[in-house]
């Protein structure tokens, strides 16, 4: 039996391998294609599946490894699923396999005479029966193996018509041989079944064979010392009979010997931690201590004998049913690692297809979505959505929470699907995120509730040092590139603030010529829409602020034809801020005014100008930060997807991580549609997980539990900050004004980054913040956001002309844009 178990183990690893080989070769072939082509996408994505490939390589060889261990010492131990009927069907079957085999050799060359014929047909019809007969046997044990046995008796039947016919022999042979071939290939099936189904019975994944050999061990010791007790209570029954006194205190040395071994039986279930079956124990000797007296005394004492007796079976009971529910924790272990294994490659490919998809979304100046690329997209999402809400099935009955996320995943996956068939890989990418995050939070789910069983089971799950150090290292990693990411967004943020500002200031100027020249429509459009404008900039929805404002420019290009009397109003002001680890500003403002009267034609140049800046801004400010956060997501992938370090790291890391997994991918794909509030709420989560995960791998690598560690942090800071601005009308009046300000402020923390950089040093709150996660994050005083020679473009424009009454406020901006973040 042994050896069939392991060729058939040998044989469906063979199968992996080929697959997972020409799998891999076939990667490989459309690698060189990439390079070849130069498509880094596609090579990317090819290598990640090619080291995919190589993972599921070593997992398939590590898991025969492992089968074949349990296989050399489960196949050694008692059949404890099938019993003698289903090895004696077995039997059975394969005598029946073996002379349906040679019946078919011999009905197939045999050219005898009727005799034979009938002969033929008799034994056939003894299979029939026989084949019915066994069927009948395991329709208890294997009802599906049972059915399939039944099926290949009407084959029978009718290849045994066939031979007993009065047709001529050959065609008897040629109506027989069909149906025999059909039977037998039918019988062939259920046997390789039910040598499945053997092998499945005796082998216990993933169980942690000690501790249950060890109940088993002590099950049986029990048993041992209740059936001596039973012999001993019988013979001294017997000698009190005989009126054999001095045998009766011969035997008190027996009873003496099986106190000792039940003490040491009642020590071995309190270190298994078995209190019933320890205080059944306890009972048991303590009754064979008052028995052995009395035998020692000459009498006997049945009563004392008996209630050790059932002391012992009380015990034996206790440990039974603490050997089936340790069994039965094996068991939902092994389906949850299982679970997990099919899962890892889910999100893998999950994750790899998000990066097609955002790398499919077509730039500004870039031609439309490619059709047939997002056909193919919607394709491999629709493959893994059937695959999720297969799994999503299957996990059911082991979690509710991971079947929830997966069911949650799988919705969003054919969410995401429907968008990409419909070519619309931006609309797709938030809900390709939001299925990693919850392909994420299952795998947890079933991670946490493995620990647990492990925990139960005895299964001990040390931390690795080098497993903890590589952790600690890609977590700093994906903390930097996170806190990259977060300066490019902040400084992107700062920029639209300013540019919404600047909107506000034009789109008052445009209202109240609107509302000076009420007779002219154009103007009141222009008013409202680029008063939305810069309602749609402070919200930080960029691409929706750029259509308002060709809306403005449209208007405004109408009320240009025409010639309106307005009054103009200069204003100016000016607002400088500052920020170190707390935060200070300070604001100072002045106007002017006087009568004058703003132009068409100078809100149209300023509306171009701004919209020119906007659009700079929304191709190299938000999107800027996919890169870093692309990055960051890379960086702990290898950890969240490795099934060797779900042991390694403490479940709370594992948690964190795949929670910042998720919300890397969310950040990145709102980064890469140009939404900034998105993309940093998502990277902020990110920020907070990354530094939960730092936290528990740290106390694990100081050898303190979770929940051991504890940490408070401290820091202050002051900023300071003074503007100037001013403006003067084109009509007879001008006004100037200026204002300063400071301010400074301190605060405490737990170590936790504030929401956005507020200067070189003032990123980490926490005690010994030159440490902390976010040390390197910046402030947003930088125009980091575009381009370097856009940069200095913007910079140079200082001396362009504007139109007077907004010129203060540009070259503030400009100025703000231009200057560089310094230390506190």
């Amino acid at each position: 039996m042994e050896k069939i178990e392991q060729n058939a183990l040998n044989s469906h690893q063979k199968i992996l391998e080929d697959k997972i080989e020409k799998d891999s070769n076939r990667l490989a072939e459309r690698l060189d294609e990439a390079k070849n082509e130069n498509n880094n996408g596609l090579i990317k994505n090819l290598e990640n599946q090619l080291k995919q490939k190589e993972q599921q390589l070593k997992r398939a060889e590590q898991n025969k490894e492992r089968r074949t261990k349990q296989l050399a010492a489960e196949l050694k131990r008692e059949n404890k699923v099938l019993d003698s009927r289903v090895e004696d069907a077995k039997k059975r079957l394969e005598q029946v396999f073996e002379q349906a085999s040679k019946q078919y050799i011999e009905n197939k060359l045999n050219t005898e005479a009727e005799k034979k014929s009938l002969e033929l047909a008799k034994e056939q019809g003894e299979l029939a029966d026989l084949t019915n007969f066994l069927a009948t046997e395991l329709s208890e044990v294997a009802p599906s193996i049972s059915e399939a046995i039944k099926q290949s008796t009407p084959e029978m039947q009718e290849a045994r018509d066939a031979l007993k016919s009065n047709a001529p022999i050959n065609d008897r042979r040629e109506n027989a041989l069909p149906k025999e071939t059909a039977a037998l290939e039918k019988l062939d099936e259920a046997r390789n079944a039910l040598i499945e189904k053997i092998s499945e019975s005796e082998a216990i994944a993933e169980v942690p064979s000690e501790k249950i050999k060890a109940l088993e061990d002590l099950l049986e010791n029990v048993k041992e010392i209740k059936e001596k007790e039973e012999e001993l209570q019988a013979s001294t029954k017997e000698a009190e009979n005989n009126n054999n006194t001095e045998e009766l205190q011969e035997k008190s040395a027996d009873q003496a010997e099986l106190e000792g071994k039940t003490a040491e039986a009642t020590s071995s279930a309190s270190e298994q931690e078995l209190p019933e079956a320890a205080a059944a124990l306890t009972e048991a000797m303590a009754a064979m201590a008052e028995a052995g007296a009395d035998l020692a005394a000459g009498e006997n004492s049945p009563e004392a004998q008996q209630k050790a007796i059932d002391k012992l079976s009380d015990a034996e009971q206790a440990i039974s049913e603490k050997l089936d529910e340790l069994k039965e924790s094996a068991q939902e272990l092994a389906n949850l690692n299982e679970l997990i294994e099919k899962l890892e490659p889910i999100i893998e490919d999950q994750k790899n297809l998000n990066e097609s998809t955002a790398d499919s979304i077509p730039q500004d100046g870039e031609a439309q979505n490619d059709s047939e690329k997002s056909n193919e997209l919607a394709s491999s999402q629709k493959d893994l959505q059937e695959q999720t809400s297969e799994l999503a099935d299957e996990a059911s009955s082991a979690s509710e929470k991971a079947a929830n996320e997966l069911a949650e995943a799988s919705s969003k996956q054919e969410s995401a699907s429907s968008e990409l068939s419909s070519g619309e890989p931006a609309s797709a990418a938030p809900e390709q995120s939001a299925a990693l995050n919850d392909l994420n939070e299952a795998k947890a789910a079933l991670e946490e509730r493995a620990s647990e069983l492990a925990e139960a089971l005895g299964e001990e799950t040390l931390n690795d040092p080098s497993s903890l150090s590589e952790a600690a290292a890609a977590i700093a990693e994906a903390q930097a590139s996170v806190s990259e990411a977060q300066e490019q967004l902040a400084a992107a943020e700062s920029a639209a603030n300013e540019l919404a500002e600047r909107q506000k200031a034009l789109a008052e100027a445009v209202g109240e010529a609107a509302s000076n020249s009420p007779i002219d429509p154009s103007l009141a459009q222009a008013a409202i829409a680029t008063e939305i404008a810069a309602q749609e900039l402070s919200s930080g929805d960029l691409s929706g602020a750029l259509e308002q404002m060709e809306a403005a420019q449209s208007a405004l290009a109408e009320a240009e034809n025409s010639q309106g009397e307005g009054q103009g109003e200069g204003q100016g002001e000016g607002q400088g801020e500052g920020q170190g680890e707390g935060q200070g500003e300070g604001q100072g403002e002045g106007q002017g005014e006087g009568q004058g009267q703003g132009t068409p034609s100078e809100f149209k140049d300023e509306q171009s100008a701004i919209q020119e800046l906007t659009e700079q801004l929304a191709n190299a400010g938000v999107s800027s930060a996919s890169a870093p956060l692309g990055q960051a997501s890379d960086a702990i992938s290898p950890i969240t997807n490795s099934p060797q370090n779900n042991s390694a790291l403490p479940p709370s890391a594992m948690s964190a991580l795949s929670q910042a997994q998720g919300a890397l991918g969310d950040a990145q794909s709102a980064a890469s549609t140009g939404q900034g509030s998105p993309a940093q709420g998502s990277s902020q989560e990110a920020a907070a997980a990354l530094s939960e995960a730092a936290a528990a791998v740290a106390l694990a690598q100081a050898g303190l539990g979770e929940g051991q560690g504890e940490g408070q942090g401290q820091g202050e800071g002051q900023g300071q900050g003074e503007g100037q601005g001013q403006g003067e009308g084109q009509g007879q009046g001008e006004g100037q004004g200026q204002g300063e300000g400071q301010g400074q402020g301190e605060g405490q923390g737990q170590g936790q980054p504030s929401e956005k950089g507020n200067g070189d040093q003032g990123n980490y709150a926490g005690k010994g913040g030159s440490k902390g996660p976010k040390r390197d994050e910046r402030g947003a005083s930088r125009f980091i956001g575009l381009p370097k020679r856009e940069r200095g473009t913007l910079n140079q424009s200082t001396s362009e002309d504007f139109p007077a009454e907004y010129g203060s406020l540009i070259e503030q901006y400009l100025k703000n844009l231009s200057d560089k973040a310094t230390k506190k």
